[in-house]
């Protein structure tokens, strides 16, 4: 996403990904390991509201400050022409959805990711630029 180059992605609009900054993971983890009411229990964790491989692709462009660059190909289309290539697998993750049910965690602990996910955007391309 860093490269100017358009991407094939602007038509996966549909899909629903669930994210989570590792800031909020360290902060689930460090709840679930104080709190009385975790013991025994498995939790999923998440930003919040699921994105699109669309909507993903131009936040992390923008949080590099890139325009979207977006081409809109339709997922069928683009899941052709990955499996032309081999690449199959990769257009399932590109176009199907992965998303959590993070409730049980908010609800039995009450935990709320502190960091937002545009911020969380932001933190990593802060730290993206910084390593290159």
């Amino acid at each position: 996403c860093d490269s100017a180059m358009p991407l094939p992605l602007g038509g996966v609009t549909e899909n629903r990904r669930s994210l989570i900054c590792v800031d909020n993971l360290a902060d689930a983890v460090v709840t679930a390991i104080s709190h009385p009411a975790a013991a025994g229990q498995t939790f999923l964790v998440s930003d919040g509201a699921p994105v699109s491989t669309a909507s993903l692709a131009a936040a992390i462009r923008a949080a590099l400050g890139r325009p979207a660059g977006l081409i809109p190909v339709p997922p069928g289309i683009l899941r052709l022409l990955l499996s032309m290539v081999g690449k199959s697998a990769a257009a399932d993750r590109l176009t199907e959805s992965l998303e959590v049910d993070d409730t049980l965690i908010r609800e039995t602990l009450g935990w709320a990711p502190p960091v937002t996910f545009r911020d969380g955007l932001t933190a990593m391309a802060d730290w993206y630029r910084d390593t290159q």
